[in-house]
């Protein structure tokens, strides 16, 4: 598991929020928390190959009934992640609807530029 990874959950957690790795099975949201993914990387375009943009992206889940609790659960995960100036926010999601979790969702993508080789 890649040690940048670990330093959100870590930062997120100091942040006050709770923290869940993808690969949890958490069932039905009761109480306001997020997942955290690697999603990979991608080759910046021009560079040959020689460096890549990390994407990771953080989940903020609330029950459903808890519509004002999305806003600010986005809110403090955007607080929480400036205190990690090696990424950026490179997207947000639109709200919706995760269905298996019976949750209201947003999305966050956060990236940083690493060397390849």
């Amino acid at each position: 598991m890649s040690a940048l990874l670990e330093a959100i959950k870590q930062t997120l957690r100091s942040g006050g929020l709770n923290v869940y790795d993808f690969a949890e099975k958490l069932g039905t949201c009761k109480t306001p928390y997020v997942v955290v993914y690697d999603a990979g990387v991608e080759v910046a375009p021009g560079s040959k190959g020689m460096y890549g943009t990390h994407a990771y992206e953080v989940v903020c889940l609330t029950p459903y009934g808890d519509v004002a609790g999305l806003h600010s659960l986005e809110a403090q995960v955007r607080g929480a992640m400036r205190a990690m100036p090696q990424l950026r926010l490179s997207s947000s999601g639109g709200t919706g609807v995760e269905q298996t979790y019976q949750a209201r969702a947003v999305s966050l993508v956060y990236v940083s530029t690493e060397r390849m080789y």
